[in-house]
């Protein structure tokens, strides 16, 4: 429901298009996630560019659909290609306390990425692992948290 009271009052599309719109969501064949994408589109293009609205499409379908390593992410550097997964996490500031960092692990939200592959790369789900890391390997916790490791 509140997809179209973000079209109405958040946008500048007259009332046609806000009844093609609302049909859309009435319709039960029709994905809202679909009508999301063109919403989120639309703010976009509004606040910046059509290029950067179709820049930022593209990097969310990168990372969540294709669950791919975003393009700019954060460096942090490391002293030795081996060390505990729990004071990795903790080292790149991804859990609060030791604890959730452990639920994390535990959870199958923790894995280790290769720099060039896409996918879900080796998930650690033991909080003890100590991870061999390589150069520019990446250290994904959740869906939104990355960081590139260097050794």
């Amino acid at each position: 429901e509140l997809i179209y009271t973000y079209y109405e009052l958040g946008t500048d599309i007259d009332s046609t298009e806000l009844a093609v719109i609302k049909s859309k969501l009435d319709d039960p064949n029709n994905n809202p996630r679909d009508i999301k994408r063109a919403l989120a589109r639309k703010f976009v293009e509004m606040y910046h560019s059509k290029e950067a609205s179709l820049s930022a499409e593209a990097e969310f379908d990168k990372i969540f659909i294709n669950k791919g390593i975003p393009d700019d992410i954060k460096e942090l550097k490391l002293e030795k290609n081996e060390i505990d997964i729990i004071d990795l996490i903790m080292e790149a500031e991804f859990a609060p306390s030791r604890g959730e960092a452990r639920r994390l692990i535990m959870q199958g939200g923790v894995s280790i990425l290769q720099a060039d592959n896409e996918g879900d790369g080796n998930k650690i789900d033991d909080p003890k692992s100590i991870v061999k890391i390589n150069n520019n390997d990446v250290l994904k916790v959740g869906k939104r948290k990355f960081v590139k490791l260097v050794l």
